[in-house]
């Protein structure tokens, strides 16, 4: 996953924040928007309070057991939903010149997904993509955390659910 950054002058936002506080908006509710994204409530709640800190002023109220926005809460929705429109056009334009089907994936998994659920898939997805070449390590669900951190790979499937609040996860069974 690329996480694009926004400088304001020595403070940084990366998109990341932008969508988890767009989430949070959507549902008014931290738990809620946390699930949406897998990640904790309090991973939600730091990374709004990051970018509240980012921005200095406060984007989400709380008042008795209600989320509220702000004012300055409601220019960065509109304000985050270009950007974050713009950002994908972008993406979309400039992948439109690569020529698809061609380099590498680097996948890692755990054992569980790696025995029952990966032999298939990865066999359909060489049979559809040969061009590509699939680089496969298998490891400890922690170990394919770090590796996916460490920009080691690409991908990776583990049985454990793993609570960093810097990996997406996404439940595929």
């Amino acid at each position: 996953m690329n996480i694009y950054q926004i400088s304001f002058s020595s403070n940084t936002v990366n998109l990341q924040l932008l969508r988890t506080f767009l989430c949070v908006r959507k549902h008014l509710n931290y738990t809620r928007a946390g699930k949406e994204l897998f990640l904790s409530q309090p991973a939600v709640s730091r990374q709004i309070k990051q970018l509240e800190n980012e921005f200095g002023i406060q984007l989400i109220e709380q008042l008795g057991k209600s989320l509220h926005l702000t004012k300055a809460g409601q220019t960065l929705v509109v304000e985050s939903e270009m950007l974050l429109g713009a950002m994908e056009r972008t993406k979309e334009a400039v992948q439109a010149h690569s020529s698809a089907g061609q380099g590498s994936l680097r996948i890692g998994t755990s054992s569980t997904p790696g025995c029952y659920m990966l032999p298939e898939v990865l066999g359909a997805f060489h049979q559809k993509f040969p061009e590509i070449k699939l680089k496969y390590v298998s490891d400890n669900s922690q170990r394919v955390e770090q590796m996916i951190i460490d920009n080691s790979l690409d991908l990776g499937f583990v049985g454990a659910y793993l609570s960093n609040d810097d990996l997406r996860l996404e439940p595929v069974m």
